[in-house]
């Protein structure tokens, strides 16, 4: 059991223990390994995002002090290094799972240069789509589920056969990070109070918060999509692996 000052910060708790799971999720896709740690950094440009769901409309978990990332509040709520940390979390087990079944065959074809214009455009897109939907009066819960989902839509219209990724990616990021809650609960009965009562997000489904299933499904079937995109991923196919050389 945790005890003492760590007690007060159970969402670096979790967090921390997030990034011993992407360690074993590198060591099990050796392959990926590099594409694994390279989803996780391309979540971490969206870091002040995360005050979309520290303002109480999702939930109002406690921060570990860390100067110039609290006060980063232009998106509703505070922000911490536990924010990071989760968003790398996050990128990285979404391409794990993605290519999980068939970590082998997906290869990435872009630059450095390519990766990053790429990553860029998306990013600076996302952002201004965030804006246009701010100006109409849009709540930044909805957006911050909206944009997403609009990307990946648009990033499966241009390559439709990465379905694939989309699917394998939102069902193993959803369902760890369900198990991962049920324990979380079991362990300290107290951690569900950080969520928010009385809205769509708080609701309890299978032991665990709605709204966090549902922004771990998104995550996991649009991060792979976009990452594709920038990286250039390609499946190659069993048949053309063993034609002999």
């Amino acid at each position: 059991m945790i005890v003492g000052p760590l007690r007060d910060h159970l969402y670096l708790v979790t967090t921390l223990w997030g990034l011993l799971t992407v360690a074993v999720c590198c060591f099990i896709a050796r392959p990926q390994r590099r594409m694994i740690l390279v989803s996780g950094a391309a979540c971490i440009p969206f870091l002040p995002l995360a005050g979309t769901y520290n303002d109480g409309s999702l939930w109002t978990p406690t921060h570990l002090e860390v100067p110039y990332l609290l006060p980063m509040t232009a998106f509703g709520g505070p922000v911490g290094l536990e924010d990071m940390l989760c968003l790398f979390v996050a990128g990285a087990r979404a391409w794990f799972f993605a290519t999980l079944p068939a970590q082998r065959q997906w290869m990435t074809t872009s630059t450095p240069a390519q990766f990053l214009r790429r990553a860029a455009i998306i990013s600076v897109t996302a952002l201004a789509a965030c804006a246009a939907l701010r100006a109409f009066e849009v709540a930044y819960l909805p957006i911050s589920f909206l944009v997403p989902l609009g990307l990946g839509g648009v990033a499966l219209i241009r390559v439709p056969g990465h379905w694939r990724l989309a699917l394998a990616g939102a069902i193993g990021s959803v369902l760890l990070s369900m198990l991962e809650l049920r324990i979380y609960f079991a362990l300290w009965p107290e951690w569900p109070s950080s969520w928010t009562q009385g809205v769509f997000t708080g609701v309890d489904i299978l032991g665990v918060k709605l709204g966090d299933a549902i922004w771990w499904t998104i995550v996991g079937a649009v991060h792979p999509l976009v990452m594709a995109h920038c990286a250039g991923a390609v499946r190659i196919a069993a048949a053309t692996r063993n034609l002999p050389q």
